[in-house]
């Protein structure tokens, strides 16, 4: 059905959009740290018993795949691929004290850790390598990995001002949208239309032979010899490839590329250049590409929407993308969605290789809204979770100083959230059974001051954080296996110090005159008869403190009591997002 499909809509394809992905990305770290040719080393990072990424020559030579044990990438390769443990952050914080410099940089971080000498390399293969590591001993920690991805887009960053310097345009726009740890999004349309002085020079390297020496070109077999035009897209897979050989020439990480002319078709096209290539989809190819697509590879068509969808699809039929378009019209799917119209839609446009989704270059785009840590243990009571929350709460309060330090922003709120272990009674029905297993805890409370040192925060936030739960715990009489805390609510430090002066101001002048003497003299060391400002103003934050507590467990206690309301089946609004690390898989 060739007219589901509008191939030749060119109000859809006048965009030309890249993806660049990472390839393996957390064991390319690895290969990267300890000196090893990821194109050609097969290596597979555990996080305790489970491979959490594996390069592709441990995929093609051995056949290892993500979420295989330790025992079963041993046996299958039989101990020629390389095993390495995720850092560890150690359970033992009794003694701990945080000594990382907030003022070393980006570039001597990532030195710090990827560029090693053959001497330094050699200890860390001897050391890490082959070690096998279980949950209790920490907490498994990708910081090092974060480092390797703002260094990596800080190269990206590099590159493209280069070229649109050599462009001799300062008009020229190239957006950049950050997808995840490991890929982004470019927007080049501008870029590959305009400039012509700086392509007619590159004019050999644009010409097909030359573009297919580096570029797969997604299309049906037998059309090899079939020439296509399309100047603006020789020029996106030239910038795409001189991208990926300046990352690679710069810091030793290879990239895949997918090259169309929307976010989702860009996606999907990548994978035909894993790994370390890049591919292109012309717009005369996109039913081809989604008549082999699955509807769960789709971009965000793998969970509960795509499983929507092809329960809608008749039976016997293929479960590609492309069935959407030519079995299910848009009533359909709407009926099929219980009226959201927009779902509907979105879906019905996908179907049909359309995404009008812009690519978003903001500054703040590569900020993440939470900064987040958690850990699974065996089911205990809160009075014996102190060591695993002092390691949570040094693990985030380390990391919100380098944030602070680097992008000018601190959290103001703190959301704890933890899975109480209940004892199902034998006589429960299976629906009560599940509700019990899956039923997550959460409140909140404030982030610590920025003013107090490091220890004086992660103290501050593990007393939070214990007395609270041992009062949640000891009403419903239960243990926990599962904890996490995620910091939110960002504002620029300058407007917390403008908040903290105004707000601390308010509170001082409706306090009576003597609430203020007894707490000032409760709060502060009185030298002679004078008070100093300083002293002043860590009676104010003390005020403010309690009146930013105050709001949090009020806002906790209406949270509670409107889910109590809800009806079963509702979704929570609230962190839904970082509560699905707490469901366990069936």
């Amino acid at each position: 059905m060739l007219s589901a499909f509008p191939s030749n809509n060119k109000q859809h394809h006048q965009r030309v959009i890249l993806l660049l992905d990472l390839d393996c990305f957390y064991a390319q770290c690895e290969c990267v740290r300890l000196g090893f040719d990821v194109t050609t080393t097969p290596l597979a990072l555990l996080q305790f018993n489970s491979a959490l990424a594996v390069t592709y020559p441990a995929r093609n030579l051995f056949s290892i795949a993500r979420n295989d044990g330790w025992e079963s990438i041993r046996d299958k390769s039989g101990g020629e691929c390389y095993a390495v443990h995720v850092p560890l952050l150690p359970v033992d914080t009794t003694t701990a004290t945080t000594t990382t410099s907030l003022t070393e940089t980006l570039q001597e971080e990532y030195d710090s850790l990827y560029k090693l000498s053959k001497e330094q390399q050699e200890e860390a293969r001897k050391r890490d390598l082959g070690v096998r590591r279980f949950a209790a001993e920490g907490k498994a920690s990708i910081e090092c990995y974060r480092i390797a991805s703002a260094k990596i887009f800080e190269t990206v960053h590099e590159f493209l001002e280069t070229e649109k310097a050599q462009m001799d345009d300062t008009n020229v726009k190239i957006m950049l949208e950050r997808a995840s740890i490991d890929e982004f999004f470019l927007d080049v349309t501008d870029a590959v239309n305009k400039n012509e002085d700086y392509w007619n020079a590159r004019q050999d390297l644009l010409e097909e032979n030359s573009i297919l020496q580096t570029t797969h070109l997604i299309r049906p077999e037998g059309e090899e010899s079939v020439p296509w035009n399309g100047v603006v897209f020789r020029r996106a897979c030239l910038l795409a490839h001189q991208l990926r050989q300046y990352v690679r020439n710069t810091l030793s990480f290879t990239m895949s590329c997918g090259i169309s002319v929307n976010k989702t078709l860009a996606k999907l096209s990548a994978g035909y250049g894993k790994p370390n290539g890049q591919a292109l989809l012309l717009p005369e190819y996109v039913e081809y590409l989604l008549e082999q697509t699955q509807i769960r590879k789709c971009r965000n068509l793998g969970g509960k929407v795509g499983a929507a969808v092809q329960s809608l699809l008749p039976q016997d039929v293929p479960t590609t993308v492309a069935s959407i378009a030519k079995y299910l019209s848009m009533p359909q799917l709407v009926e099929g969605f219980h009226g959201d119209e927009p779902t509907a839609r979105w879906v019905y446009d996908v179907a049909r290789g359309i995404d009008p989704q812009p690519v978003e270059a903001k500054n703040t785009g590569a900020l993440t809204k939470t900064i987040t840590t958690f850990k699974s243990f065996t089911a205990c009571p809160v009075s014996d979770t102190t060591s695993w929350i002092e390691l949570l709460a040094r693990d985030i309060v380390t990391r919100i100083e380098k944030d602070a330090h680097r992008n000018n922003r601190y959290p103001r709120v703190c959301t704890i959230h933890y899975h109480p272990t209940v004892k199902i009674h034998a006589n429960a029905d299976r629906f009560d059974k599940r509700k019990l297993l899956y039923q997550n805890k959460s409140f909140r409370t404030s982030f610590p001051p920025q003013r107090l040192e490091t220890d004086a925060k992660v103290r501050h936030l593990v007393h939070d954080i214990q007395s609270k739960l041992l009062q949640h715990c000891k009403e419903s009489n239960s243990n926990i296996d599962r904890l996490g805390i995620a910091a939110s609510d960002f504002i620029t430090i300058a407007s917390c110090m403008d908040a903290f002066v105004q707000r601390g101001g308010q509170d001082r002048e409706n306090l009576s005159k003597k609430r203020k003497q007894a707490d000032l003299n409760l709060g502060c060391i009185i030298s002679g008869d004078t008070i100093t400002p300083k002293q002043e103003d860590e009676d104010a934050d003390r005020i403010l403190a309690e009146k930013l507590q105050a709001d949090f467990d009020r806002e906790n206690r209406l949270l509670q009591a409107s889910e109590r309301l809800q009806t079963l089946g509702k979704k929570r609004n609230k962190t839904k997002g970082i509560e699905y690390f707490f469901v366990r898989k069936k």
